[in-house]
């Protein structure tokens, strides 16, 4: 967390968010720097001049809480001393945030097919405007099409390319648990599959090795459902990552490289069958 005071419930305190509203020092931007627990981070917040007049991009909220998201990811993965742990290629940090700020602007009456921008607001598009993404997020593959191996393309800018196609799959996640168990708008203490979403992520971040790739991320929000849920969501979550080409004979090779990801759309064996099952795209 990023609080003066932690009422003695763990976790070093005096951590508050610095947070710099209109900040002179860029444009078409924003960034969130997080120093180890017990010291303040600062996000900073600019100007945005492709539109006519000027957005203020702390108006979007986003981008806001992608910002906010990367203090989340980098105290979380390796443990809130070690802010260091995502330097690698194939991290997915930016996909993290902007998961996060599709999740905390949902609505009830959204559609898994909806088209996602992010950062629409700052370019003075409608919500399901393109963004400053290679494509929105969207489960409908004619909107989104990316997959595991889009990661191999180069032309795919590192981090935010990178991150993009894990928070498409994340997206593919939080979707077919809403199928399941329905969206709840209570982001606190509701029962809905976006909450059990928001938790299995949040606890597969504790669980992610430190310079993760993609499938270290899938294996630990496995691990967490495990740890959270007793293994209720296995079959929904290899099914939502194997959609996307992350499947069970994905390889990540090594997460410094970024050219060397295998995608597979395989699910486990089925051992009352004893054959591997595919999904196609």
């Amino acid at each position: 967390n990023f609080q003066s005071n932690n009422y003695g419930l763990g976790g070093v305190g005096n951590d508050h968010v610095l947070a710099d509203a209109q900040d002179g020092s860029g444009t078409n931007n924003a960034n969130f720097g997080t120093p180890p627990d017990g010291s303040s981070p600062r996000m900073q917040m600019f100007l945005w001049t492709a539109p006519t007049p000027d957005r203020d991009g702390d108006l979007d909220n986003g981008i806001i809480t992608h910002e906010y998201g990367h203090g989340i990811s980098n105290r979380l993965i390796g443990g809130p001393s070690n802010t260091s742990c995502m330097g690698n290629a194939e991290q997915m940090g930016e996909g993290w945030s902007d998961w996060f700020g599709l999740m905390m602007t949902m609505r009830p009456g959204d559609q898994r097919t909806d088209a996602r921008g992010i950062g629409t607001y700052a370019l003075a598009q409608p919500v399901n405007g393109g963004g400053i993404r290679p494509a929105p997020y969207s489960t409908s593959f004619s909107v989104n099409s990316y997959t595991y191996a889009s990661t191999n393309n180069t032309s795919l800018s590192q981090p935010h390319g990178i991150g993009f196609v894990w928070c498409t799959m994340l997206w593919e996640l939080t979707w077919d648990l809403i199928d399941a168990y329905g969206f709840d708008p209570d982001l606190y203490n509701g029962t809905g599959g976006n909450n059990i979403a928001m938790q299995l992520v949040i606890d597969g971040l504790k669980l992610t090795a430190c310079n993760p790739g993609f499938v270290d991320g899938r294996d630990a929000i496995l691990q967490a459902d495990l740890a959270t849920y007793g293994g209720a969501h296995q079959s929904l979550i290899w099914g939502a990552f194997a959609r996307r080409g992350l499947g069970f004979s994905a390889s990540q090779g090594s997460t410094s490289s970024r050219t060397d990801q295998v995608e597979a759309f395989n699910l486990p064996v089925n051992n009352s069958l004893g054959v591997l099952a595919a999904l196609a795209p």
